[in-house]
């Protein structure tokens, strides 16, 4: 980063590596910095010149603030009550199909085989959980970019997340496609829960409970509904 301009523009990209969308800050030379925790940003408004001391609060740790407790909402993932993640055997081999038909369950809550009521009420709190996260972009503008419905967007995320499997085919869609596997559990349903992959595109490698469990705690409401 040019010493001489140290202004930065957040932004987001997806990652080169592994497809997930990161969030991060472009130089003016078009240099991408992905954003970590701990990290220190300096906030300039305008109008106001860049602190004498800028250099000293940057490398004192204890500048840095904590949000209080109470102001904080944890997601789903980061609530202290114990989290399984359930989804089609078949297609845990697959990270994408992973990430579209996986949801979290509380442990132990499921007593016996997953129902298809189950999993579509799992399935909506999986999407009102990606609707309550934090986003750079206006949910309007996410909604209206793929379902071109940015009316969809008032309301709470429950009452948004109802609408989207009430209006949007799209989302609604995979909850379809596992009842009717759970119903079944036959090749041509098996089928249809990949498609447009092949059956033989499945691989006998699956994926971890830890992997699943990272890879849902990072979804976000964009990267989620590229997959449908």
């Amino acid at each position: 980063m040019d010493q001489n301009n140290p202004i930065g523009t957040i932004t987001t990209r997806q990652c080169p590596a592994c497809g997930h969308h990161e969030v991060g800050y472009t130089t003016h030379d078009g240099t991408f910095h992905a954003l970590s925790p701990g990290d220190r940003i300096l906030i300039l408004h305008h109008g106001h010149p860049v602190p004498s001391n800028i250099h000293s609060i940057l490398e004192e740790p204890s500048s840095i603030h904590a949000v209080p407790e109470e102001q904080v909402q944890p997601s789903k993932m980061d609530q202290p009550i114990a989290f399984d993640v359930w989804l089609p055997p078949p297609v845990r081999c697959d990270r994408s199909l992973c990430m579209k038909y996986g949801v979290l369950i509380p442990s132990g809550s499921l007593n016996g085989e997953m129902t298809g009521d189950l999993y579509e009420q799992a399935y909506k709190e999986k999407l009102v959980m990606l609707l309550e996260l934090d986003s750079f972009t206006p949910l309007p503008v996410i909604l209206d970019r793929f379902f071109s419905a940015p009316n969809l967007a008032a309301g709470s995320p429950k009452q948004i997340a109802q609408a989207l499997l009430q209006d949007i085919s799209e989302v609604e869609e995979p909850v379809t496609r596992v009842k009717e596997w759970l119903e079944k559990k036959d090749e041509n349903s098996l089928g249809k829960l990949i498609h447009p992959g092949s059956i033989q595109s499945l691989n006998d490698q699956p994926i971890s409970d830890e992997a699943l469990k990272q890879g849902l705690h990072d979804l976000t409401l964009e990267a989620f509904f590229e997959l449908l």
